[in-house]
């Protein structure tokens, strides 16, 4: 549009800055195609007034101020039309005298006049060539027209809103500034280089005599064999709301991603030791940590959690803070490597969280005396099964102040536990076998998941096998069995077990007692 408004009005190029303002001032009072409203209209809530919008580029004379009429010679001076005002209800030309910008809202247009279009003065001469060497030919009465010039209907009374006289070279230098955008500077020698070099150095200053007083550094010898990691500036401008330069600031840091990775140790408070047939993961200092910090220094235990000490009953209240962070230190522990742990913390004694009593402390005392004495438990992964393994199990009502059972799984791959959970099921089971397909429906998702994932890994070969047991027989019978049973349509509604699911099922579901993988049941306690 700025191109077309530009030729069809002969103006220069340096004028493009007003073309595009002019050009946006339109643009928001069409109507858009998608919205069939102007954005005028979307931000005003009105439809814009169109009446008063002109010819871009032709001539206009605009009435002299008030201060500059005198009763002997001209009203007006001939400008052309370049844009609208942006803060007044007035147009905005440019004086053709001396290339100077005004704005003002008394003024007459004639659209159909270009001062800057050549096209028209040249056509013009050959329109009159051709009208003479006709007229040799053959005389016609030509129809006699008005000689008075059809003239627009001033634009308001008498008023001027600004009279700017500046050159035009330097309006265009404010316009190409607005759309000016200075990067800052790469490297060293760019900044002291630049325009503001004397910003730059002075930012350098301040940094290394911020580095040399909080003594951020010590002064070594380099080992033999060793290569110093190498630094570089970085440089920043800070900007107000504005768009003005609030500061120059200046850091020197290390070029990290030049040095050379070696082995992993830790990573997220996870040590991970090497062996001959694979890898560990254990957490053993992040346990001495909670130990020391919690002050825990009593006798060791074997066994994580036991039923009676958990309970409803008003006992005695402890600090709620105390007990907060405790519960928080031992899930950090339990979500990356002790699934041993996941029913005890996550489905009893956080569920306390909000109002612990006396019971509630000594369980998690306990709980923490047990981590005491399993300090050097780990994951340990194999190369081999690289079978997906998944064993669920589920613990239905013991508690006597809850109605709803437990549901845990645990999944392995290369012999090491990749997912587990324990979690309190959201439904009320009425018996066993009920309680048990919840957990196996809900390991199922897992296991579908899990293989869709590891799947994705581009170093694995083939799709992975999968495998999922549960040591409740009725459950399975009621996985692999989607006939309609009244007994059990509640479990078929909430639970998915129709074709769709069967069908999964008979493809990597077995039965297998918990107790005979892990030794106990990790999702439940000991009564």
């Amino acid at each position: 549009m700025m191109n077309a408004m530009l030729l069809s009005s002969g103006m220069p190029d340096n004028m493009w800055g007003e073309a595009v303002l002019s050009a946006c001032y339109i643009l928001n009072r069409v109507p858009h195609k998608k919205l069939d409203k102007t954005p005028y209209e979307l931000w005003k809530g009105f439809a814009p007034n169109l009446s008063y919008l002109k010819v871009w580029g032709c001539l206009a004379k605009v009435a002299y101020p008030d201060f500059r009429k005198s009763n002997i010679g001209p009203k007006t001076f001939d400008c052309v039309f370049i844009g609208y005002a942006q803060n007044s209800a007035a147009y905005r030309f440019m004086c053709l005298l001396d290339n100077s910008f005004c704005e003002a809202r008394n003024a007459e247009f004639f659209e159909l006049i270009f001062p800057f279009n050549k096209m028209h003065d040249s056509l013009a001469e050959t329109s009159n060539n051709l009208d003479t060497s006709s007229s040799s030919i053959t005389t016609i009465d030509e129809i006699r027209r008005s000689k008075r010039q059809r003239i627009e209907r001033s634009f308001g009374p008498d008023f001027l809103t600004a009279f700017i006289v500046q050159d035009l070279d330097r309006i265009n230098d404010h316009v190409v500034s607005a759309y000016l955008v200075e990067e800052d500077p790469k490297t060293y020698v760019e900044a002291i280089t630049s325009i503001d070099s004397g910003f730059w150095k002075e930012a350098i200053k301040n940094e290394l005599d911020s580095i040399m007083t909080n003594h951020t550094w010590d002064l070594v010898d380099l080992p033999i064999g060793s290569k110093p990691i190498k630094c570089k500036w970085i440089f920043k401008k800070k900007i107000k709301p504005d768009g003005s330069i609030d500061k120059f600031k200046a850091r020197l840091v290390v070029v990290g991603y030049t040095q050379k990775e070696g082995e992993a140790d830790v990573i997220l408070g996870v040590k991970i030791r090497k062996t001959e047939n694979g890898f560990s993961l254990c957490q053993s200092h992040y346990i001495e940590k909670i130990l020391k910090k919690f002050g825990c220094h009593d006798e060791i235990l074997e066994l994580p959690m036991i039923l009676v000490h958990v309970s409803r009953r008003i006992r005695e209240i402890v600090s709620q803070a105390d007990y907060a962070k405790i519960i928080g230190s031992v899930m950090f522990l339990m979500n990356y490597t002790r699934p041993d742990i996941a029913y005890a913390v996550s489905s009893r004694l956080s569920r306390y969280t909000h109002n612990p009593n006396k019971d509630h402390w000594d369980a998690l005392r306990r709980l923490l005396r047990y981590l005491k004495g399993t300090m050097n438990l780990c994951l340990h992964f194999n190369k081999y099964p690289a079978v997906l393994e998944g064993f669920c199990d589920a613990n239905w009502v013991t508690d006597n102040d809850e109605v709803s059972s437990t549901s845990g799984y645990v999944f392995t791959l290369g012999g090491g536990a990749i997912s587990w959970k324990s979690a309190k099921q959201t439904c009320i089971a009425r018996s066993t076998m009920e309680s048990e397909f919840i957990a196996l429906e809900l390991a199922g998702q897992e296991a579908e998941w899990l293989r869709n994932l590891v799947g994705d890994v581009p170093l694995w070969g083939s799709s992975v096998p999968v495998s999922l047991h549960c040591d409740s027989q009725a459950a399975i019978g009621i996985a692999k069995n989607y006939a309609y049973n009244g007994k059990r349509r509640h479990i078929r509604i909430r639970h998915g077990a129709g074709e769709g699911t069967s069908k999964r099922w008979d493809n990597f579901l077995g039965v297998c007692e918990i107790r005979e993988k892990f030794g106990r049941s990790p999702y439940k306690g000991v009564d």
